[in-house]
């Protein structure tokens, strides 16, 4: 058996190697977990805004197309005026991620009617995840639909977790680009 000083590594820098990686792969799972608190709690705000919206229907006979319009909201609309954290089609910024000082990080959150059924949308922006949350109005489950782009296979990855998928499983098709007749009563 070959001594590690005839290999040229002393015991030290052995060490420090193995620390080294120890501390790469924990900042790895670490961000990992952070990421699917934020997405757990963007998908909380979505469970929040679907039941406001089964009331806006029950009372109103149609879904809002702004959060001001709900009994409910993110914090952001309360907190800030148009140009901050809410554009003028009612579009919050939720702030994880950027904090106060970079509003336009986080998830960006709407209301988006596609060939007449109406979703809710979290779009994960300026981050190291790119990827969206999305939800068809009328249904319980909600989407991860990972970016086309650069970071993919990272957003792939992230998505099929949050889905509870096997790492083999094909993600499902983002709903608002599947076609479907139409019905006024999703």
């Amino acid at each position: 058996m070959k001594n590690l000083n005839n290999l040229g590594i002393s015991r030290t820098a052995l060490i420090v190697i193995i620390v080294l990686v120890a501390i790469v792969i924990g900042v790895v799972v670490f961000g990992q977990f952070v990421e699917q608190s934020r997405a757990t709690e963007a998908e909380n705000i979505i469970n929040l805004a679907a039941a406001s919206q089964g009331r806006q229907l029950m009372n109103k006979g149609r879904y809002a197309t702004t959060w001001k319009a709900l009994d409910i909201a993110p914090i952001a609309p309360h907190l800030a005026k148009v140009g901050e954290y809410i554009n003028q089609e009612g579009t919050v910024y939720l702030t994880q991620g950027g904090g106060f000082t970079k509003p336009n990080s986080g998830f960006k959150m709407y209301f988006e009617e596609v060939r007449g059924k109406m979703y809710l949308v979290a779009q994960r922006i300026n981050w190291r995840y790119d990827y969206t949350l999305v939800r068809p109005l009328g249904e319980k489950t909600t989407y991860c639909v990972p970016s086309q782009g650069p970071k993919s296979p990272a957003d792939k990855s992230f998505c099929r977790e949050f889905m509870g998928l096997d790492a083999n499983k094909e993600l499902p098709q983002d709903p608002r680009t599947i076609e479907e007749e139409y019905s006024p009563y999703w």
